[in-house]
């Protein structure tokens, strides 16, 4: 079985599934949770991938897991051709021109070529007791972590450690990449069939902070969460409740009331959306 993306479906990965042929409808192995994916490449509908049979698979660890296999593919090929792979990075700078210098003044941008000097990787290699996502090393053993953060970015550990750290933040808005908001159903003869779906007005609060991220430029400090991880406070800038309701999915969706109730208030409302990224 292959893996999504698999050796060929590097192809696939770099053409889109909408460009996909018949002959690439074979199983695939969703880099989010491991199970089962198929193209769905019909002539009325839009192409697209489908988990074989439905699992609480997270976008998270599909993001991690693509943004980490494109640092290590691109950063190999980089020194097997012995090309550059640089980063930019600010440095202060300072002002003398007084007695009371050198004092800084502002910040600017310094850029290093990698491959100069960390010629050794390895993914996920335990360095004693910590395990970044991918250890850089030079000859002499000098050391570079490199985080791939989607949500979750560098722990104290890895920060207290000593060790220099890039850290890629990966933002789905500014790689265009929508994410689809359904409420948390329980099925029976599942393990999860005995869950409390969410209530309306927490899942309303979701769908706010949702249309938030999609219209304004902000950043997860500018929502407050408790110690749970729970969401608490919404920034203070002006959102179309009635336009936050409305269903997220994709535009294809057959069955828009699969995890809604004819008696209760639905969560989400089946009417389009244009949305501009």
């Amino acid at each position: 079985m292959a893996r999504a993306i698999p050796s060929r479906q590097v192809d696939i990965y770099k053409r889109g599934v909408s460009d996909s042929l018949l002959e690439d409808r074979k199983d695939y192995e969703c880099l989010g949770c491991g199970n089962v994916l198929r193209p769905v490449l019909g002539k009325l509908r839009n192409k697209h991938f489908r988990h074989k049979i439905d699992h609480n698979c997270s976008l998270e660890t599909y993001l991690h897991r693509i943004g980490k296999k494109l640092f290590i593919d691109t950063y190999n090929k980089c020194l097997q051709k012995k090309l550059e792979y640089i980063i930019e990075y600010e440095v202060p700078t300072f002002c003398d021109f007084c007695e009371h210098g050198p004092c800084e003044k502002d910040k600017k941008l310094a850029a290093y070529d990698l491959t100069k000097a960390f010629v050794f990787l390895y993914e996920e290699k335990k360095d004693n007791e910590l395990a970044p996502d991918v250890l850089l090393k030079t000859k002499s053993g000098e050391k570079i972590y490199i985080e791939i953060a989607v949500t979750h970015q560098s722990s104290n550990d890895k920060i207290d450690s000593g060790v220099r750290i890039i850290e890629f933040l990966l933002k789905m808005k500014k790689f265009k990449i929508l994410v689809s908001l359904f409420s948390f159903t329980p099925i029976k003869g599942t393990k999860f069939e005995n869950l409390l779906p969410p209530s309306l007005s927490r899942y309303r609060k979701i769908q706010m902070a949702r249309e938030i991220i999609l219209q304004y430029d902000v950043e997860k400090a500018d929502f407050l969460f408790d110690s749970n991880g729970n969401l608490q406070k919404l920034p203070e800038v002006a959102v179309d409740i009635e336009e936050a309701k409305k269903t997220s999915g994709c535009a294809w969706c057959t069955r828009p009331f699969y995890n809604e109730k004819p008696t209760e208030e639905p969560y989400n409302i089946p009417i389009p959306r244009n949305i501009n990224l």
